[in-house]
């Protein structure tokens, strides 16, 4: 089995359709609609408990052989609302709907946490297929069973990553892999960075109004730019992170997956304490990292990244630097559709990609491209 990464052409989009009292996602729905057509599709929130968290339930992936494809669903483990969608959507004899492991879940085992690297080249041995990751907190790790069986298929060998600091503890909160047709690898590696952040927040006028940021409970306290900007202990947490916990992380992933420092496009993040989770980090600013990526045959590629909403006219994402820094930080073949998802994901500690999940085309033939690695001790 093969795990699918961004790269590979997209078949299909998920995302719940939540229509309920306590709010609604029509506007994160429309943009998917709007950019992918038949290719996307709307769950009824209804009949899964309004269970928003399409990528924490189930992972895709394949077995192929010559002229012959299975699509494998690894259920989780995690068994919330979601829990039977799988087996109702892909249950037939096209696919093989599979859990590994029991037991009761913790958050390292949803498959925010769980990802693909592209096809890549580390000190000399290839991974034609990449390399699977996922992140390990030191008291919670994921499934041993799931693990074990993913290390046991050599073909992609797993990387662990550390996210003891995350309150939710997903590796699609800070890192992700984008294509890139004018990269010699086909591909860039986005990873957070607080102090570009702080670089941009501090270039604005201090007195902008931040209408989604001044809530108590539907924003994050903060009515102006200067009041984020003025917050010592927000900016001494966001620096403490990211000179204990992202660049040493950054250092195991450039090893551990072959990159230098032309691969990485690093985007301006801001955390802080989430709350009610002690001093365990959430994205303050919605994360651009956490976004989804669809590619149609042709090779055009969608990005789908929540709107930051950094400023003070919510309806204008021109006048968004945020927005304005991504767009100059992004290739340039790429489309990028800014997404609202602020009070159903956002607020609730997760962004654009946790809330979709992608079927993926299969690529190459695994006997013939992986030979070297079933075969190295």
């Amino acid at each position: 089995m093969l795990l699918n990464n961004h790269l590979q052409t997209t078949e299909k989009v998920w995302a719940l359709h939540v229509e309920g009292g306590w709010g609604n996602n029509d506007a994160f729905v429309a943009a998917f609609k709007d950019a992918l057509g038949s290719r996307f599709s709307a769950i009824a929130g209804w009949d899964y408990m309004d269970d928003i968290w399409v990528q924490d339930e189930f992972e895709f992936g394949t077995s192929t052989a010559a002229e012959q494809r299975l699509d494998v669903i690894v259920d989780s483990i995690r068994d919330r609302g979601l829990d039977d969608f799988p087996e109702k959507e892909f249950g037939g004899p096209d696919g093989f709907v599979h859990t590994w492991g029991n037991g009761w879940a913790n958050s390292q085992d949803s498959f925010g946490n769980l990802e693909v690297t592209p096809p890549i080249t580390v000190d000399g041995v290839e991974y034609p297929f990449g390399r699977i990751y996922y992140g390990v907190a030191k008291n919670s790790p994921p499934s041993g069973k799931l693990t074990s069986f993913l290390d046991s298929q050599r073909l992609q060998a797993p990387v662990e990553l550390p996210v003891d600091w995350l309150c939710v503890g997903h590796v699609d909160e800070f890192m992700t892999f984008i294509p890139d047709s004018s990269s010699d690898k086909g591909f860039r590696f986005l990873y957070s960075d607080t102090d570009l952040a702080w670089d941009i927040l501090e270039s604005l006028d201090p007195e902008t109004k931040l209408p989604k940021y001044k809530g108590q409970w539907s924003g994050h306290g903060y009515r102006t730019v200067g009041e984020i900007v003025d917050d010592a202990p927000l900016r001494t947490y966001n620096d403490d992170l990211q000179l204990d916990d992202l660049n040493p992380t950054l250092e195991t992933i450039k090893a551990e997956f072959g990159l230098v420092d032309e691969d990485i496009i690093f985007i301006p993040s801001v955390f802080e304490a989430g709350m009610q989770c002690g001093q365990y980090a959430a994205s303050l600013i919605p994360g651009a990292i956490n976004l989804t990526v669809a590619t149609d045959e042709s090779g055009s590629t969608v990005l789908f990244v929540a709107d930051p909403f950094m400023r003070s006219d919510v309806d204008d994402q021109s006048s968004d630097p945020f927005i304005s820094d991504f767009k100059a930080r992004m290739p340039g073949d790429l489309k990028l559709v800014f997404v609202d998802d602020w009070d159903v994901y956002h607020l609730g500690m997760g962004e654009v990609h946790c809330g979709t999940n992608s079927m993926r085309q299969p690529v190459g033939s695994w006997w013939e491209q992986g030979r070297h690695l079933l075969e190295a001790e």
